[in-house]
């Protein structure tokens, strides 16, 4: 990753100054730690991005004193630097508060104080704070003083001066140290793992580690104000975003994974009721020819591409097992990429012969148990090397797909290898199986609330064997042309 290395076994962000900017700053290049080198990638990934904006500031800082041309969020950045550096130099002793006795102790009112915050005299209507919470106030009040210098700030305002940005930071500074120093600050990163597990969902974070890319690991400890300018930075990034995929993924894929943002951001919205307004995001239709037809293959096709990938020439290749999977189930290269040899090796050697399918899918729905009932030998004796295979680039998949498949059915140009997920559909509808088994054994979301409802309840029993052996019977009904 560009700007990251390793010293021993903790990371770190190192970018050179913009030349001329040596001298003004005091240093050469800027220095941001991002932990230990076992984090997972997603989470280096954000804590770039924080690494990035604080870059982006402090170079601002360097070239603009104006404190008008700085939005809450970059102050925030700021006052952030300052607590690690602080921390670093001095160790930053955190003090634990009483209950919630970390308030705005600048108030000349006592309205915001709770009954244990304050202490009543039958002499003196006037409530007085505790002895503990005055401690508390007193003990910030001087780790403040010895951390951040107010009196060149103080000195400037009895002489009606013009703050610089760089006072106002210092003010913010002594601020916080005073009353938020333990409270981490809430990041815009960290949200999508509150909206996935406060919905339920097992989703990849691929697509929210783009978007964050563009607008940054933005902090949301904002005012109102600045909460009404991140809004208008989100619209602005969404539309960053959708440019950014044309031409790489087609159109209705961009739909998808924008739904999927906006799902995330309109939750953050309602649930910590943030300002925030999204707009519609702007799709062009998609361009005749963008979306190729998805052809089923026909009956006589099927059993051409059945016959191919058993024979002895042509069992061993990948895409072999590959075609098998994706045409008695659907399953797809991407599922097949996540799976653990191991695991799956000893479900094909189970009674009823099966694969399963867990952890981070698409959708919650792909996750899902799936019998083999065609050419079992061979996805058992290569499931291993077709799982390697399936991780090699998507481009070079879908090729090696297309030709196989050319090969196989003595066509050319006809197929793609998704059709072979299309005519699992087509042969699930000519059979007797029932909408819900189709839904489980091809990893699609059932349509009406009674099938949402079928499908959710008790979906917890779909791996006992029991099921894995009543599926297997429906799977056999389903390919009784092909067996």
């Amino acid at each position: 990753m560009r700007y990251v290395k390793r010293k021993a076994n903790k990371l770190f962000f190192t970018k050179r100054w913009p030349k001329g900017l040596e001298a003004v700053i005091g240093s050469v290049g800027f220095s941001y730690p991002l932990g230990s080198v076992e984090q997972a990638e997603s989470e280096v990934t954000a804590k770039v991005s924080l690494a990035l904006a604080e870059y982006a500031v402090k170079v601002k800082l360097a070239t603009n004193s104006n404190p008008n041309d700085y939005q809450d969020n970059e102050i925030d950045i700021l006052v952030q630097a300052n607590l690690r550096r602080l921390k670093q130099v001095h160790g930053l002793p955190q003090f634990i508060a009483p209950d919630q006795h970390v308030i705005d102790h600048h108030s000349a009112s006592y309205n915001k104080l709770t009954a244990e915050d304050i202490e009543f005299n039958p002499a003196d209507p006037q409530p007085t704070r505790t002895a503990k919470s005055q401690e508390f106030i007193s003990n910030r009040t001087d780790l403040a003083n010895s951390l951040v210098s107010l009196d060149g700030v103080l000195i400037k305002q009895e002489l009606g001066q013009k703050l610089t940005i760089k006072d106002k930071v210092v003010g913010a500074t002594w601020t916080v140290l005073q009353t938020k120093a333990k409270k981490k600050p809430k990041l815009l990163y960290g949200m999508w793992k509150e909206y996935t597990e406060f919905r339920g969902l097992i989703t990849s974070t691929t697509n929210w580690d783009r978007f964050c890319e563009l607008i940054q690991n933005r902090s949301l400890n904002l005012s109102p104000q600045g909460h009404q300018d991140l809004s208008r930075e989100l619209n602005q990034c969404l539309r960053e975003y959708r440019d950014s995929r044309v031409g790489i993924v087609k159109i209705a894929t961009i739909k998808r994974e924008l739904n999927s943002l906006k799902a995330c951001l309109n939750w953050i919205t309602d649930e910590y009721q943030y300002d925030w307004s999204l707009s519609r995001t702007m799709l062009q239709k998609p361009k005749a020819g963008e979306v190729k037809e998805r052809l089923p293959l026909s009956m006589e096709h099927q059993k051409k591409l059945v016959a191919y990938c058993t024979s002895k020439e042509h069992r061993d290749k990948p895409q072999a097992t590959m075609a098998l999977l994706y045409l008695q189930a659907g399953v797809m290269p991407t599922e097949v990429a996540r799976m653990e040899p191991a695991v799956q090796i000893a479900n094909l050697t189970n009674v009823t012969p099966h694969l399963t399918i867990l952890g981070e899918t698409k959708a919650g729905a792909r996750r899902r148990p799936v019998p083999v009932v065609l050419g079992l030998s061979v996805v058992r004796d290569n499931i291993e090397a077709t799982i390697t295979w399936a991780n090699v680039p998507k481009a070079t998949r879908v090729g090696q797909m297309k030709r196989f498949l050319d090969l196989a059915t003595g066509t050319q140009d006809v197929y793609v290898s998704h059709g072979l997920r299309h005519t699992f559909s087509m042969n699930c509808r000519d059979s007797n199986c029932r909408d819900d088994d189709k839904c489980t054994l091809g990893g699609w979301a059932s349509y009406g609330s009674a099938s949402v409802m079928s499908n959710s309840y008790g979906s917890g029993g779909m791996f006992d064997q029991s099921n894995i052996k009543r599926l297997y019977q429906v799977s056999l009904d389903i390919h009784r042309n092909l067996i």
